[in-house]
């Protein structure tokens, strides 16, 4: 009951372009807000120039601050049951069997999972701990909607897209934004740049590429969203795995995924991509 409590209270303070781990959100809302957002900016301005900014944060659910995190939320939850149920699931992190546990996945997967360092970092699959990762930065949204004035901006967990005809003020919000996210103990992805919407490339967010395709007269244009062939790869890969491990989770799995494609790719160009059938 108090972890319900919990989550309750914190997304009512989520701004609503803060999409990931909340109901109703995810990918495909982020998708329907960005063809909004194209939309009404070639309305405005037909024959201007889109830039999209794109930040993200390395290694970050190894990186969030527990004292950060339990400041932030002593100002909003006054339940101590609430507040106790935090602790535990983020004190998790500290037991010493967590990273003997990810040395056993690394070696057993091949994968390059970091190690836990103590008093940082939240347990990945956790709902609650999900919803603490997606608070962590809320103050950091608040900020950049109501003292940066972005009208054009999204969040999912820490990718950061912001939109805007004005190259220069994105690269003054781009300063902003990382120094504001140095202060919470981060570290941003060096990777995090300013791309041209008008181009081939476009940007990449979530798995899909979106670019603007101009119009004959050079007069707005209309935009274009593609599924990236490295993203069906990579849920090729851990579909497989599923699949030997655990065949319950993996059929849920391939039904998610292949409505998340399906809006953009027909299911056979999308095995096409993947090397083969998904199955």
């Amino acid at each position: 009951m108090a972890q319900e409590y919990l989550l309750l209270l914190l997304d009512v303070a989520l701004i609503d372009t803060n999409v990931a781990t909340r109901y109703g959100k995810g990918s495909s809302y982020v998708a329907k807000m960005l063809r909004r957002y194209f939309a009404q900016m070639m309305v405005a301005k037909p024959d201007t120039t889109i830039y999209a900014l794109k930040i993200d944060i390395s290694k970050y659910f190894y990186s969030i601050d527990y004292e950060i995190l339990f400041e932030k939320l002593r100002k909003r939850v006054k339940d101590g049951d609430a507040l106790e149920i935090s602790h535990r699931i983020v004190d998790e992190t500290n037991q010493p069997y967590i990273n003997n546990v990810i040395d056993g996945f690394n070696k057993y997967y091949g994968t390059t999972i970091p190690h836990y360092m103590n008093g940082k970092g939240l347990s990945i699959g956790v709902m609650t701990s999900q919803f603490l990762a997606i608070y962590y930065l809320d103050d950091l949204d608040h900020y950049i909607k109501e003292k940066l004035h972005c009208k054009y901006y999204i969040r999912y967990m820490d990718d950061f897209l912001f939109l805007s005809h004005d190259k220069t003020e994105l690269k003054r919000i781009k300063g902003i934004v990382e120094q504001k996210i140095v202060e919470l103990k981060l570290v941003v992805n060096p990777k995090s740049a300013i791309y041209n919407c008008m181009s081939k490339g476009g940007f990449s967010f979530l798995g899909y590429r979106y670019y603007v395709v101009k119009s004959h007269n050079n007069t707005g244009g209309m935009l274009r969203v593609a599924c990236l062939s490295k993203t069906v790869k990579r849920v090729r890969r851990r579909l497989l795995i599923l699949r030997n491990h655990d065949v319950v989770k993996y059929d849920r799995s391939y039904e998610s995924y292949r409505g998340y494609f399906m809006s953009t790719l027909p299911i056979r160009k999308m095995e096409q991509y993947a090397g083969g059938k998904l199955m």
